[in-house]
């Protein structure tokens, strides 16, 4: 019993030492979760979520030799067509994020500079803004305060429209999508929640951010464990105070729910802050366009007249074969997109045609064996290390919303169990990269940090109203702790109001 009451004083006292640093780290935190939820709810919406879907006739297909002979064009990092203002347009990338070249098939023609053109268009797509004059337009090569870098997308074009809100809108031309959609009141939510939560504005001092956040985290620990240890060294009693007693009703109701906030979100904070750049581990090689790999057979494409493609690109096989790779679009395309399909993202592609450029004839190649082709010669493989391969269809705790590209094939050695690769099969480059800790710290901070655990059995909204609860119950938790702390202090110090 002596041990018991001692080990409760000591429990006491250092829950009353860590009131102020950890409450009020604890305020900080909670108010600027607030923001997050209320960036997604009232934030500017786009007038369209997925990108504009291109239907590629044979004839498309057939003008991109010529096309290629004309300008010259023997060595592209990325060659395929875009849905544009025009119609059907081909593109083609120097390099996987430089400068873009734009032609019409039908016309067999270049558009000089049109890669800002294309990005305006993409941005009265998404914004649904058709006539509002633009003010301005950025090519943004880095992540800032406006564009983090959960976006992932770069270079991108910003696009600043004329509205009372100042609406600006993000765009990959390469993929034709929305990098982000922001305008003055999610750039003051999203500010303040860098500035309160994520500590980003000290982040060109990395040392720094870690030491204050990780003190901070710290004491909010010391506070929960220490709070912890009271909840079950204390006799059950009638207390009194009303403060005291809210107090410890609320703590008993989300002692674990604040306890996997905490630990979920100092695990976050210290895992991103040493993760690797995927910006380096992409695919480098180039294709080689000579005109030596173009059969001029005519009339090809005949069998496959009937048929739209969604999407075509140029792609190298293994043995330094090359083809066109077709997308075929799924059966049907839902004109009412829910809200859980914009977060879950949906497949643009049900399957993919391999035509060989070399005797135009359909190859007997899949997007599964094509991927794992290309994580292949990205790591080097030898032929003989086998490789499990896994469509991946929808945004999730693994691969989520932030890379915007899907479907991708996730690409697993058995060498290297370890070692996960996500492979875009339309061009062919890695998309994510991560390890077996990457993906465990990932879904840690999914469902113990975001309870993202609960939207397929609440929804998003129920999800969301649960988690907006919790925060109301830790600000009222820390207010009280506070209150209780500052009225303690004014006691011992003899204010008269206590006597």
């Amino acid at each position: 019993m002596k041990f018991r009451n001692l080990l409760a004083k000591k429990n006491l006292s250092l829950h009353r030492l860590l009131t102020w640093v950890g409450g009020i780290a604890l305020l900080l935190f909670v108010v600027s979760a607030f923001m997050h939820p209320l960036m997604i709810w009232t934030g500017p919406r786009a007038a369209s979520f997925f990108p504009p879907q291109v239907k590629i006739k044979s004839s498309v297909v057939e003008s991109i030799p010529i096309i290629l002979s004309q300008n010259k064009i023997d060595n592209a990092a990325i060659v395929k067509i875009v849905q544009g203002e025009p119609g059907p347009l081909l593109q083609v990338s120097a390099e996987i994020s430089g400068p873009k070249r734009y032609f019409n098939p039908v016309t067999k023609t270049e558009l000089p500079d049109y890669d800002q053109t294309q990005a305006i268009w993409l941005a009265r797509y998404y914004s649904g803004l058709s006539d509002t004059t633009i003010t301005n337009i950025t090519l943004q090569t880095e992540f800032n305060t406006d564009y983090p870098s959960v976006n992932r997308l770069l270079p991108v074009y910003k696009i600043e429209f004329d509205t009372p809100d100042n609406k600006a809108l993000f765009v990959h031309t390469e993929t034709g999508a929305m990098g982000s959609i922001t305008n003055n009141w999610k750039s003051a939510l999203q500010s303040g929640f860098q500035l309160l939560h994520t500590w980003n504005w000290l982040e060109n001092v990395e040392t720094l951010r870690l030491i204050a956040m990780g003190i901070m985290l710290l004491s909010i620990l010391g506070l929960v464990i220490s709070g912890t240890g009271l909840v079950f060294l204390l006799k059950r009693r009638k207390i009194p105070q009303k403060s005291r007693r809210f107090h410890r009703y609320i703590a008993y109701a989300i002692l674990l729910p604040l306890l996997a906030s905490c630990l979920s979100g100092s695990l976050h904070l210290f895992w991103s802050s040493f993760e690797g750049n995927i910006d380096d581990q992409r695919l480098q090689r180039n294709l080689d366009l000579a005109q030596a790999h173009f059969n001029e057979k005519s009339n090809w494409l005949a069998p496959y007249q009937d048929i739209s493609f969604n999407a075509m690109s140029l792609i190298e096989g293994a043995g330094g074969g090359y083809f066109y790779r077709l997308g075929i679009p799924p059966a049907q395309v839902d004109k009412v997109i829910t809200r859980r399909q914009k977060f879950d993202g949906m497949p643009v592609e049900k399957s993919a045609l391999y035509i060989a450029l070399n005797n135009q004839t359909e190859a007997p190649l899949t997007d599964r064996n094509m991927s794992i082709h290309y994580a292949r010669k990205l790591l080097k493989k030898d032929i003989q290390t086998s490789a499990s391969a896994s469509l991946i269809t929808r945004f999730g705790p693994e691969y989520d919303f932030r890379n915007k590209r899907l479907p991708v094939w996730k690409i697993i050695f058995a060498d290297a169990p370890s070692d996960i690769l996500y492979i875009d099969p339309i061009s062919g480059i890695l998309v994510d990269r991560m390890t077996s800790p990457d993906l465990f710290e990932r879904y840690v901070f999914s469902w113990a940090h975001k309870w993202d655990f609960l939207v397929p059995v609440s929804g998003r909204p129920g999800r969301d109203a649960l988690v907006m609860l919790f925060l109301t119950s830790l600000l009222v938790l820390a207010g009280l702790g506070i209150y209780m702390r500052t009225k303690s202090t004014k006691t011992k110090n003899g204010s008269p109001n206590e006597r």
